[in-house]
């Protein structure tokens, strides 16, 4: 990946992360405030419920009593007329009175067989039966569900005796218990409640606040359940969010920018830094960086320049170092080479001064041996001076079409006379076409490689193999040469130096035959390779890149 986007990544992480902690910080913050906020009103309302509903007892029980002394303080009539449950006008609107007077939302007189003497909050109801109402504890309070014609109401109730005679009858007050009267009246939008009457089964709900409120048999009649709505804290989260989204847009699209301002500052003299790198590694040490940065990027391509100097300075050094150890190499090897003709021909000129003067008999004979020598001698230096001079100076290929397997077939014939214990195997691929090759160059190649191999080959049962073969790599075409023998083969250490100028394992060789061959394939645009085992023989390959055909241009 290029340093620009990690740059835009970095910044994407330096400004996108600490706002996306700090809005979910926020947002928990927000989300735990309310939530403890919420039990605080919650705990207020429980204990506003709490009290509100002890409050009303305590003053039902009060007024109940009050009401109680009052009735036993009557006049005779009306106490003989509840005692004889005589329904007359006076006793049937007596509880209505009470009722009104005392600020009671139900009160009744009942006897002890269970029949409504009076009834303040629901006159037209005496006479009828309320026995249920005869099993309620006497001076408890006791939750109950009153029934009006066709309401209903939740209450709290109080039940006092009241002895007359050998009879008793009960009065029964009570106050109505709804949201006005649990509930504090300064709620909120954010406070939901509900109050079930007569729900008919027990179960658990997940409101805030829940209670329950049973009857004298343990029942449960009603439930009040009050919530917080966390619409509003929603409505925060959801807002936060929005506002959180648009600001990490804005963010990354800054970061994207200053990313590629900073790359324009940082990565753009660092890609120019890899170029210039990348050409010296090419060997181009001619390259050299132009820069208006500042700082340290100054600093790094001022340092990188500086290399570059130290390096061609370097360079230039090694260059005449090596010039010097080449020439050191090729005065040694010229001078050892020129010594093996030169010795034998100046013993044979000694040889015939000598003989002149002591044997002049036998000088004509002498003379005539050691002229021969001395011409084979002087051959030799000819050779060596032609090899030495074709290494020195390689003429640039004159390219025109080849036939290459005849260039090979011509090469050959000039050996054959000379072979006859050699068994010489050809296999020529017709299907090459022409190469564009100088025939010259190419043939001095394949006569240092034939004659290297000729000389490898063992005196008895000596096989050179030659062939030729069309190669296709991906879109292009070589004409393969395949030149084989069967001789002593190669070490692997000597296989790595095979081509180095000089090297030779032969006591007359020049070490130039296959430094010089190479050169001419290269020339060439060709490649020559070389594979060998001790013992078995080497082989060469040499490859010569074949025209493409028209199709293919």
């Amino acid at each position: 990946m290029r340093i620009k986007y990690y740059l835009i990544i970095i910044i994407l992480i330096i400004t996108v992360l600490p706002v996306s902690i700090l809005t979910g910080w926020f947002l928990r913050t927000i989300s735990n405030e309310y939530k403890q906020r919420a039990k605080i009103h919650i705990d207020q309302i429980k204990n506003f419920s709490s009290s509100a509903i002890e409050y009303k007892i305590r003053s039902l029980q009060e007024i109940i009593i009050s009401l109680q002394d009052y009735i036993m303080q009557s006049d005779v009539d009306l106490l003989a007329d509840l005692q004889q449950s005589n329904y007359t006008p006076g006793m049937i609107n007596l509880a209505s009175g009470l009722k009104s007077a005392s600020g009671l939302d139900f009160f009744e007189i009942i006897n002890e067989e269970g029949n409504i003497l009076s009834s303040g909050h629901w006159t037209a109801n005496y006479g009828q039966l309320q026995k249920a109402k005869l099993e309620w504890p006497v001076n408890v309070p006791v939750y109950h569900i009153e029934r009006i014609i066709d309401k209903t109401y939740f209450s709290v109730q109080v039940k006092r005796t009241i002895r007359l005679g050998e009879r008793l009858i009960y009065i029964i007050g009570g106050y109505v218990l709804d949201s006005t009267v649990m509930l504090p009246n300064y709620l909120t939008s954010e406070v939901s409640y509900m109050f079930t009457i007569n729900l008919g089964k027990e179960e658990k709900s997940e409101a805030d606040y829940f209670k329950e409120f049973k009857d004298y048999q343990n029942r449960v009649i009603a439930i009040l359940e009050v919530s917080i709505s966390m619409d509003f804290v929603n409505s925060i989260i959801r807002k936060s969010y929005q506002t959180f989204i648009i600001a990490a847009v804005v963010l990354i699209c800054l970061s994207i920018f200053l990313g590629m301002i900073l790359s324009k500052h940082i990565t753009k003299p660092l890609e120019v830094l890899v170029s210039a790198a990348s050409e010296i590694g090419k060997g181009n040490l001619d390259k050299s960086i132009e820069y208006s940065a500042k700082g340290e990027i100054a600093r790094l391509l001022s340092a990188f320049n500086y290399m570059i100097i130290s390096l061609r300075e370097a360079q230039q050094k090694l260059i005449i170092a090596e010039r010097l150890n080449a020439w050191r190499e090729a005065a040694r090897r010229i001078a050892h080479e020129i010594k093996n003709p030169i010795s034998p021909i100046q013993v044979c000129i000694k040889t015939l001064i000598k003989v002149k003067d002591e044997k002049p008999y036998i000088f004509d004979e002498l003379f005539e041996q050691s002229s021969r020598t001395i011409l084979e001698e002087v051959a030799k230096l000819h050779s060596l001076a032609d090899s030495f001079s074709l290494f020195a100076q390689m003429p640039n290929p004159v390219k025109r079409e080849v036939d290459i397997n005849s260039l090979i077939k011509q090469v050959l014939q000039l050996y054959k006379t000379s072979m006859d214990n050699v068994i010489i195997e050809e296999e020529y691929n017709e299907a090459i076409a022409l190469v564009m090759a100088d025939a010259k160059l190419i043939s001095a190649a394949l006569h240092n490689i034939i004659k290297n191999a000729l000389e490898a080959l063992p005196k008895e049962q000596a096989e050179l193999r030659i062939r030729t073969l069309l190669l296709l790599e991906n879109n292009d075409r070589w004409a393969r040469i395949i030149i084989s023998d069967n001789g002593k083969g190669i070490s692997k250490e000597d296989l790595q130096m095979i081509f180095q100028p000089y090297f030779t394992t032969k006591p007359k060789g020049t070490g130039l035959g296959l430094t010089v061959a190479k050169d001419i394939i290269q020339q060439h645009n060709g490649r020559i390779s070389v594979e060998s085992e001790e013992g078995t023989g080497t082989t060469f390959n040499i490859d010569l890149p074949l025209e493409k055909h028209g199709n293919d241009r």
